[in-house]
């Protein structure tokens, strides 16, 4: 059944177009955007206090990338990340009191839900300057998901993403490779923050080049979620018809604004959005974590 939904919805995209995203997925995006920006200031706050070991991969400022990729993602689907981040396992519908839970040491990672996609019994270990054997299995337990789907003829599909250390390695490479070899239903998104736009946008390095590999690679403001979102939705709705993989390039650039901002004027220009609004999701948001 939920295949033939996201198949309906994919179709339905189709043929409507990007043009008429609604405005009630305009105003989800920014909400889940504002809710992982409170999510991850919360945990920086009770990491200062000591409260939980170890480190936080925050995520401020990329929210617009993962919201835009990962929101429409279906239940079926598999994300793979080169680190654990709060962010993304919140997008897939982990719920808070499972992630509070992990981090203050009371209860096993969130992601052994997906024990076929771990290293060493935890994916957070891979914050982009992981041994690269470590992050070779990564890369190649998600190119064996995509393949497994493809071979089952089910519509589920796989998202990577990576940060932009991690697509230095020769396993980033090699995973774009199989990918485009296989034709895999899969979408590689990498993630690179700088604090201003190159003067050569051509010279992408660290293997980003996939159109070499036989299938698209696509740059896109890593600041704009509507941008982010128009681009993953076509690059999903292809791959689960069978088109293949493709390569999101999210460059979000510090001088370009924050992607809340942002996102703020969009929805004022559109009458959509009011401050009082936004703080009644983030007033019922506080209660909600601090009820974990």
């Amino acid at each position: 059944m939920a295949t033939k939904v996201k198949e309906k919805a994919a179709t339905a995209a189709a043929q409507n177009g990007f043009s008429l995203i609604n405005n009630e997925k305009l105003k989800q995006m920014y909400t889940t955007m504002l809710k992982c920006r409170a999510l991850d200031e919360h945990i920086r706050l009770i990491l200062k206090q000591g409260k939980f070991p170890g480190n936080h991969h925050s995520t401020v400022g990329q929210e617009a990338t993962r919201v835009g990729v990962a929101i429409d993602l279906g239940p079926g689907d598999t994300i793979v990340s080169s680190h654990w981040d709060v962010t993304t396992s919140f997008i897939e519908g982990v719920p808070l009191g499972t992630i509070l839970s992990y981090l203050l040491g009371r209860s096993v990672n969130p992601d052994e839900r997906r024990p076929s996609l771990q290293v060493n019994g935890n994916a957070s270990s891979l914050n982009g300057v992981a041994p690269p054997a470590a992050s070779s299995r990564l890369w190649k337990s998600a190119t064996d998901a995509a393949l497994a789907n493809q071979k089952q003829n089910r519509s589920d599909i796989v998202v990577a993403f990576s940060g932009e250390r991690s697509t230095s390695l020769n396993s980033w490479e090699k995973a774009l490779e199989f990918a485009g070899r296989h034709h895999l239903p899969m979408l590689l998104v990498a993630q690179h923050n700088l604090p201003t736009e190159p003067a050569n946008t051509k010279s992408q390095r660290n293997g980003l080049g996939a159109d070499a590999y036989g299938f698209p690679s696509i740059p896109v403001d890593g600041n704009d979620v509507v941008a982010v979102y128009r681009v993953a939705f076509e690059a999903i709705t292809r791959a689960r018809q069978g088109g293949g993989p493709t390569l999101i390039r999210c460059n979000t650039f510090f001088s370009h604004g924050d992607p809340l901002n942002l996102m703020e004027d969009y929805l004022t220009r559109k009458g959509l959005f009011t401050s009082e609004w936004k703080q009644k999701i983030l007033g019922d948001f506080q209660v909600d974590l601090h009820e974990r």
